[in-house]
């Protein structure tokens, strides 16, 4: 009974989650499906050499990214992110999203954390996705994760 419960439970909290990888795309495509996928109000969070920072992702051209090693785009609902080799304008990309019940994707149950970020008075919100473990035992191992946005002051 208690075991069923929990399952119910865990059912209600469920979301839809969508995973795909591109080996290979370029700084400009990245940029076009950001902006239609994280939605207006997204953030991005950027690795090179020099520097990392954090800056709304509004009005950002591929020139600026082309020296970034890492680069991740981030709303309330998906994040995508481009890894690729310093100086180089393409690189594998992978976006996680929410989406809607129906529409192919993982069944998964997400946790929600949020981060100070030093200099910012906003907090970094962070979400895990847990799926049950294969053998049925009704454990929960984590999936994936992703950043869904800056939420209020601290």
């Amino acid at each position: 009974m208690i075991k069923e419960t929990l399952l119910e439970l865990r059912k209600e909290r469920c979301v839809n989650l969508s995973v795909e990888t591109f080996g290979n795309m370029d700084v400009a495509s990245f940029l076009e499906r950001a902006e239609g996928i994280a939605g207006a109000g997204a953030w991005m969070l950027y690795e090179s050499v020099a520097e990392a920072g954090l800056n709304p992702c509004a009005g950002i051209d591929a020139a600026t990214l082309v020296p970034c090693a890492k680069v991740r785009v981030f709303g309330p609902l998906a994040e995508l992110r481009l890894e690729k080799a310093p100086g180089e304008r393409a690189g594998c990309a992978r976006i996680v999203a929410e989406v809607a019940e129906g529409m192919p994707g993982e069944a998964v149950f997400p946790r929600v954390q949020s981060y100070i970020v030093r200099g910012r008075p906003e907090k970094l919100v962070h979400k895990e996705y847990f799926k049950e473990d294969e053998d049925g035992s009704g454990f929960l191992t984590l999936f994936c994760e992703r950043l869904a946005g800056l939420a209020g002051g601290r």
